[in-house]
């Protein structure tokens, strides 16, 4: 299987790390390692999920700074 920049999976990526935006960063790296080697388990390793996950930390952050739900 060719891995693509969009397949269901990148939204999965990018989903997972979305809410980790207001928690450490090691959290965020955690799931973002844990569901690429889920994923690797079952036979690939694919950077642009590693991308995506990225991709959905700073957007989770982004909105964290935009609109502070802790006041």
């Amino acid at each position: 299987m060719a891995d693509t920049l969009f397949q269901r999976d990148k939204a999965k990526h990018l989903i997972i790390c979305l809410p980790t935006a207001g928690s450490p960063p090691c959290l965020a790296v955690g799931l973002a390692l844990g569901k690429e080697y889920a994923d690797y388990t079952n036979g690939h390793w694919c950077w642009w999920d590693v991308l995506a996950d990225a991709v959905g930390t700073i957007i989770g952050a982004v909105v964290w700074w935009l609109f502070p739900f802790w006041k």
